[in-house]
């Protein structure tokens, strides 16, 4: 590997990999670009390091083409009998020259058959933005030499005419919401998506999951305020869930308030805030807001909520309308657990092997009961219970 003295460049590039990013910048990886012809040298790779100072991360992205002034160093890279020249940039400066289409770039490459990933990317290179208008009016003669098989063409502007939503690919590009989040929101919402998210950008939390990127987009790209009603019942419901992961069906607002805080930093997170936006989520559907005779008001997310109320009117008809669940077989409990016993003993290899007397109870209960609880501690036997359960209508 042989080094070459640094020197400052200009060169356009297009970004193809992200390799590394955290607060401080990233490190991307494309290659050289001829603009104004629309090559794209794939002999020529590009390392680019861009510090946080000169650029976001969000704004470097794959498929995108920048116009690059830094300090170059070259090495010569040998792969066994072959050798490359990488150039590694010290970005100093950075100008975007041309977005990058990903979204109608995936959009062709995924709906279009004959039309794969290099030469939707080709035909963003050449068009740019004025793809747009030539898969709006079937226009073959503009992508002629790119795509010169007319049923591959026609097959393009018929998925296109039918599927094909131009204004909502634009829209969240222009918003910079990343491709694989965006093409789940516009598979959900479809037609709807730009009302949808104009409407709430927190919508897209149900999609990605990740509070610090859809809070980031909601603010920087839809212009969502610290203080908006709407960010602070996303936090509530973002604070809901986290209380889900740790076990918790439903909480209280007092509960919730430190993790709302925490996600709506630096707004302080009022409590007549925090009410006005229950009010506002509940309304939406966001959360579901109960009144408990022993706990005041609780907040259930929606899934628990669905899920709780389901198993309670389970367990509810077993124990009120028994008959609805008739007994499909007569039980000898004694037998049923001596049997067992034995069949344990043989595939054990064991002299003996007994239950407790816990467990001789909970096998019990479980066929005399309409609806019992097994529980305790780990290694006390639960699973052999259920065992027993399992083997009794064999046995009988």
């Amino acid at each position: 590997m042989n080094a070459i003295a640094p020197m400052l460049i200009n060169i356009s590039v297009r970004i193809t990999s992200i390799r590394s990013a955290n607060r401080k910048g990233c490190i991307a990886f494309g290659h050289r670009m001829d603009v104004v012809r629309g090559i794209n040298d794939r002999s020529r790779p590009v390392v680019i390091k861009v510090a946080d100072a000169i650029a976001k991360l969000s704004d470097i992205a794959v498929g995108a083409i920048f116009e690059i002034y830094g300090e170059v160093t070259t090495i010569l890279r040998t792969h066994g009998a072959f050798a490359i020249n990488e150039m590694t940039v010290d970005a100093q400066d950075i100008r975007l020259v041309r977005p990058s289409g990903s979204q109608v770039i995936q959009w062709l490459g995924d709906n279009v058959r004959g039309v794969g990933g290099v030469k939707a990317t080709r035909l963003w290179d050449t068009l740019g933005e004025r793809l747009y208008e030539v898969l709006d009016h079937a226009d073959h003669e503009a992508i002629m030499l790119i795509i010169p098989t007319e049923d591959v063409r026609e097959g393009m502007f018929k998925r296109w005419a039918e599927d094909g939503d131009a204004k909502t690919l634009r829209f969240v590009q222009d918003k910079q919401i990343p491709l694989g989040l965006a093409r789940k929101a516009i598979r959900f919402h479809k037609k709807n998506t730009i009302s949808a998210l104009t409407s709430d950008p927190y919508r897209l939390l149900s999609f990605a999951g990740v509070w610090g990127l859809v809070d980031g987009i909601a603010r920087d790209s839809f212009g969502v305020s610290i203080d908006d009603d709407r960010r602070i019942a996303a936090a509530l419901e973002e604070a809901l869930y986290r209380a889900s992961e740790k076990g918790h069906t439903c909480s209280s607002l007092r509960d919730l308030q430190a993790t709302v805080g925490q996600l709506i930093k630096p707004h302080s997170a009022p409590s007549a805030a925090l009410a006005k936006a229950l009010l506002a989520g509940s309304s939406a559907g966001q959360f579901v807001c109960k009144e408990l005779d022993h706990l005041g008001v609780m907040l259930f997310a929606p899934g628990s909520w669905l899920m709780e109320r389901r198993c309670a009117r389970f367990i509810r008809d077993l124990i009120v309308t028994p008959s609805s669940q008739p007994q499909l077989f007569a039980v000898d409990v004694s037998e049923v657990i001596t049997q067992f016993e034995a069949g344990e003993r043989v595939h054990l290899g064991l002299p003996a092997f007994g239950l407790n007397q816990a467990q001789k109870l909970a096998v019990a209960t479980s066929f005399a009961k309409r609806f019992s609880i097994i529980t305790g501690g780990a290694g006390v036997g639960k699973t052999t219970v259920l065992k027993a359960l399992y083997e009794s209508p064999r046995i009988l």
